[in-house]
């Protein structure tokens, strides 16, 4: 049996943007994607000292960016290091 490996880079977001529905990103090798935040209720609906947080606490420790919207709500993620979407 012949095999293959295919070695995968992940492109890093260069824009991110956020519109009242949808998160877009367009990503260094010239792909734009976007979502739906609706898709993701518990970002949306996200609570101080909840599970996103933690989530985030603990993204943040491996050196990962964070990114969060303009929110009071979200200054615990800013002081944590979160970038700011524009």
């Amino acid at each position: 049996m012949i095999t293959s490996t295919i070695e995968a880079q992940m492109p890093e977001a260069q824009e991110v943007s956020v519109t009242g529905d949808t998160l877009k990103a367009g990503l260094a090798d010239g792909r734009t994607i976007s979502v739906a935040l609706a898709w993701y209720p518990r970002l949306v609906h996200a609570a101080p000292g909840g599970n996103i947080e933690a989530f985030a606490r603990k993204l943040a420790g491996t050196g990962k960016p964070l990114l969060t919207l303009v929110s009071p709500a979200n200054a615990n993620l800013m002081e944590m290091g979160a970038r700011v979407l524009v």
